[in-house]
């Protein structure tokens, strides 16, 4: 079930999927981190009404989460798999719209700088096998709605 709390902790792994994108060149650069706060008002803060648990909208932990993950620096393999983990052990969380969302956020960011390398490449397809993973096991997005 899409609980409130469950969103938060999507978000907060969100982030470290848009930072893993963002570092694994080995270069995070202020064109990318402007495009995941581009995505953050554009895409995630009105998907759903979700709020943390200090009474803002839930999405702004991608926000919070990047700011921090930008301070501390982990590799972009630790942060990758951080995310896929939370995707893994959460597969009915997921459903093919947000997937879409996830993807398509994601190939934004990557477009962001100087087109994408192949190290992000990579990671862009590591996204996509695990979504190939947890397919079976996804949300049906009809029913999708009475879960937010």
């Amino acid at each position: 079930m899409r609980t409130p709390e469950l969103w938060t902790k999507f978000y907060e792994n969100l982030a470290f999927l848009f930072y893993t994108l963002s570092c694994c060149d080995g270069d995070i650069n202020k064109g990318e981190v402007a495009s995941i706060k581009t995505l953050l008002e554009e895409v995630w803060l009105d998907l759903e009404p979700s709020f943390d648990k200090d009474g803002s909208n839930a999405a702004y932990q991608i926000e919070t989460k990047l700011d921090w993950l930008l301070d501390v620096r982990p590799t972009a393999a630790f942060a990758f798999k951080r995310f896929s983990s939370f995707i893994i052990e959460h597969p009915a969380f997921m459903d093919q719209k947000l997937a879409e969302n996830v993807f398509n956020s994601a190939r934004r960011i990557v477009s962001s700088h100087a087109g994408r390398n192949k190290q992000e490449l990579g990671y862009l397809y590591k996204l996509q096998e695990t979504f190939r993973k947890i397919k079976p096991m996804m949300a049906d997005a009809s029913n999708s709605k009475n879960m937010s």
